[in-house]
């Protein structure tokens, strides 16, 4: 069975992932909402300081409780959870499988915490996808369409400032492709 209507994500975050993920095939969204989000970060202390700054947006301008936000990594692992814990001065919550009712049921009180490749399969209001080292290779495409359509709404991406280039000439040729596609 081929998936011919996107409606977990907005139509904007339907077609980011599609730009920087390129997947062979990809639903439509008829969703509005509103852009995807890039924060740019230089090191490891901008970083932290980058998600913090964010999160602090997120549960205030914003108005999200804690349990909407899902922070997603690659390389998130108990461990690291601790030490980012610590950084951020929030409570965190590491998403495992017995986590996974909580989080459709809408019923978590914590910001969450996975890998990209433990939230197969579910999804939050909003995402903040971080630790992104490549946007270039398949692997990093497929972890980038992953992470970033597991959004609900709203989606947040937190990337070095060492993407930016890549990142810009990927959506230099998914305009270029688009006006080749109208022509």
């Amino acid at each position: 069975m081929v998936l011919t209507l996107n409606c977990r994500n907005s139509r904007e975050i339907a077609t980011e992932t599609r730009m920087l993920s390129r997947p062979r095939a990809f639903a439509p969204s008829q969703i509005d909402g509103g852009p995807v989000h890039y924060e740019w970060y230089d090191g490891d202390a901008d970083h932290i300081a980058a998600l913090r700054r964010l999160l602090d947006r997120l549960l205030g301008h914003h108005g999200l409780r804690p349990g909407q936000i899902t922070l997603l990594s690659p390389h998130a692992s108990p461990d690291w959870l601790g030490d980012l814990q610590a950084a951020l001065d929030y409570r965190l919550r590491y998403l495992d499988e017995e986590d996974a009712g909580l989080l459709m049921a809408r019923r978590l009180t914590s910001i969450s915490f996975c890998p990209v490749s433990g939230i197969k399969g579910l999804e939050n209001d909003a995402i903040v996808l971080t630790d992104i080292a490549n946007v270039e290779d398949e692997w990093a495409r497929a972890v980038l369409y992953v992470g970033m359509s597991r959004a609900r709404a709203q989606l947040f991406m937190v990337l070095p400032v060492t993407l930016k280039t890549a990142y810009e000439r990927l959506v230099r040729e998914w305009m270029v492709s688009l006006q080749h596609a109208g022509a």
